[in-house]
């Protein structure tokens, strides 16, 4: 799940003055099945496990917000995430994706 990872903080350093919000509509919460959010400030995260909380895996947004990403995907989820990203962004916006087989 670390792809969904890298693919989320490069389109984050492509777009530099991304808000939260502006991230939620690029990475939409229909793309998980279930009740776990895709991005989350970390002082909100209960279960810390099930999201990547390292220093290194935050996003530090234009509006002072830091957010992480939920690393629980499974395989259902990472494949519509692909899929998603595939047809909505272009190869040289996340190169990340048409890179990997899966």
């Amino acid at each position: 799940m670390r792809l969904i990872l890298a693919v989320i903080k490069h389109y984050v350093t492509k777009h530099p003055g991304i808000t939260l919000d502006e991230l939620k509509e690029a990475f939409p919460q229909k793309l998980v099945k279930g009740s776990r959010l895709i991005f989350m400030k970390p002082e909100l995260v209960e279960d810390k496990k099930r999201y990547f909380t390292k220093s290194d895996d935050l996003f530090y947004l234009k509006d002072g917000v830091y957010a992480l990403t939920t690393q629980s995907w499974g395989s259902t989820n990472f494949e519509k995430f692909l899929d998603y990203v595939r047809t909505n962004f272009d190869r040289a916006e996340i190169p990340d994706v048409y890179e990997s087989n899966s």
